[in-house]
């Protein structure tokens, strides 16, 4: 199966055009996208015949409007007379607004060009409901590729979108953008999509949500992606700062295991998005993440007893013949994490005052307790931590008094202190003392400000990075049945990729 990648330029000379479509090459594109619209004071006919002499891969030749994405305001004539250039000069493609195709054919025909023609629609504020019969419109026209990029506001209608990629009697393109939209990106050649399309790197993106050339190709893999090929995503909103693509995917790249990792921000109904995509796609495997973790167990027809005890699932894999099953791997990995901490084989009398009340903190609350610890409970909404405390029968505290206790072990399962919030911390450092073991589940900033301030007074400090590490360890064995994950590996890469965005 071929997956051809197109290598988007939007360079502001033809200079710097024609060098950044040698980089594409290097990199390992296929084709490269010369966005005439781009080019600064204003493109021309010349131009045209400058790049397609000199481009080392096969070129796709556009020239936006305005309205159509194009960064500067074109005549309309002049947008055709580059097009029509490139029709004559051969290019491999030439992308044309729908419906403008007819005067390309003509061209083409008259000097026996072997270019291909694209008729693209694009709406950037929504999925337009008329989409399919939009595409079977363009389709009858004199194209021979179909293409539709549109704004994609959650993973659930990324489900939709590839849906129709397959659907058509011409090639097609169909591309969610934004960042919900990724997965008809990487997805899109595996459902018949003539190619898709990256950006030479993340600082010169065409369009929104578009991924850089190297993600395509070491991230994602994707020219390994088979009908064979397992999808394993996380759910969850916003995933913008998610490192759990990086990390999963560098495993399954170490391990040499024939499965994507990708992000599927939803808006909507996680249990929905679960269903709605499993029905029209594979599906292998979900982490879940904030705010989904209780609402996503709706899609599952087996959720074993410590989750349903919790309330929250971190983790959904697929059990033939039965469905979907959900399980939590954040309540053994707070457990292991802390006795690793220790050196100690138990938890058993440890004092602990856990912060927060959301999925992540029944978690830590129900594997504390039934590891034998003494805890407390505290969060800002004092009726969550109320009812948190009560469901697990521990000591609920005031969020005005957390600071009076002195426990043995502190744990903080809020998000403050994560980025970009960085300067705040969820106790003030008084509160904090010589050989308390202070966990920060906290992970993007590695080194936080409770953190910093923690070893400042003299506690022993755990990263948030621990625990995610151990929890996506159990994750593994859940999908795919790994019992010895690179650990070493995944940590590096972890801690890498945090240092690059501090």
């Amino acid at each position: 199966m071929t997956h051809l990648l197109c290598a988007a330029l939007v360079d502001p000379s033809p200079e710097d055009m024609l060098a950044s479509a040698a980089r594409a090459a290097l990199d390992g594109a296929d084709l490269v996208e010369f966005r005439m619209d781009a080019l600064r004071p204003a493109p021309s006919v010349s131009h045209v015949a400058f790049l397609l002499d000199r481009s080392p891969l096969p070129a796709v030749v556009t020239c936006r409007s305005r309205e159509q994405g194009g960064s500067l305001e074109l005549p309309r004539a002049l947008r055709l007379d580059i097009l029509l250039e490139a029709v004559r000069r051969n290019s491999a493609y030439v992308d044309v607004e729908w419906p403008g195709e007819p005067p390309l054919v003509e061209a083409r025909r008259s000097s026996a060009s072997n270019t291909r023609i694209i008729s693209s629609f694009h709406d950037f504020d929504r999925l337009p409901p008329d989409l399919p019969s939009i595409l079977e419109k363009m389709e009858s026209g004199p194209a021979d590729v179909v293409k539709a990029a549109v704004a994609c506001h959650c993973a659930s209608q990324s489900a939709l979108l590839l849906d129709l990629v397959s659907r058509g009697s011409k090639p097609r393109i169909v591309i969610g953008m934004g960042l919900p939209g990724l997965p008809t990106r990487v997805l899109g050649p595996l459902h018949g999509a003539e190619f898709t399309f990256a950006a030479l790197d993340a600082a010169r993106r065409s369009a929104p949500g578009q991924p850089s050339l190297s993600d395509m190709l070491r991230l994602f893999r994707i020219r390994s992606i088979s009908p064979a090929t397992r999808i394993i995503g996380v759910v969850g909103n916003p995933l913008g700062h998610s490192l759990s693509p990086l990390l999963h995917n560098t495993v399954f790249r170490i391990l040499d295991i024939d499965a994507v990792y990708l992000p599927f921000e939803v808006t909507s109904d996680p249990a929905d998005f679960v269903m709605q995509w499993s029905s029209l796609h594979r599906l292998d495997g979900l982490s879940v993440t904030i705010p989904h973790k209780s609402a996503v167990m709706k899609a599952c027809s087996r959720i074993d007893e410590e989750t349903s005890s919790i309330g929250a699932a971190n983790t959904l894999y697929p059990v033939p013949g039965v469905g979907f099953a959900a399980a939590n791997t954040d309540a053994p990995a707070i457990t292991d994490v802390l006795k690793t901490a220790l050196g100690a084989s138990s938890l058993r009398n440890k004092s602990v005052l856990v912060l927060g009340a959301g999925g992540a903190a029944r978690a830590a609350v129900y594997g504390l307790a039934s590891a034998g610890c003494d805890v407390a409970l505290s969060n800002r909404t004092g009726s969550r931590s109320a009812s948190l405390a009560a469901d697990f029968h521990v000591r609920c505290v005031p969020w005005a008094s957390r600071a009076s206790l002195r426990p043995d072990i502190l744990v903080n399962m809020t998000s403050v202190g994560m980025h970009p919030d960085v300067s705040s911390t969820p106790i003030d450092a008084s509160a904090l003392s010589p050989g308390m073991l202070v966990f920060d589940a906290v992970y993007n900033p590695l080194d936080t400000r409770l953190l910093r301030e923690a070893a400042a007074a003299g506690a022993v400090t755990v990263p948030g990075t621990e625990m995610f590490l151990r929890q996506a360890a159990r994750q593994l064995k859940l999908w795919l049945g790994i019992d010895d994950p690179p650990l070493d590996d995944m940590r590096r890469t972890m801690l890498d990729a945090l240092h690059e965005t501090s």
